[in-house]
């Protein structure tokens, strides 16, 4: 995320250089990164890079 931040439509370039992400689609990235913020949220992690992630409900945390 530090480098393409959330320009989710660069998905081609973001393939060719993380070749383990390519079986995601860009929409699962999108929601991987907005947990990642939350979970790393809820344990007292630092936020880092995953700050840029949209999404303010912690889905964890149900309805």
């Amino acid at each position: 995320m530090e480098k393409y931040k959330t320009s989710w439509k660069k998905w081609k370039e973001i393939c060719e250089e993380y070749t383990v992400l390519c079986n995601r689609t860009p929409g699962q990235l999108k929601d991987k990164a907005r947990n990642e913020k939350f979970r790393r949220n809820r344990n007292g992690i630092g936020i880092g890079v995953f700050d840029l992630a949209t999404g303010t409900r912690d889905p964890s945390q149900g309805q």
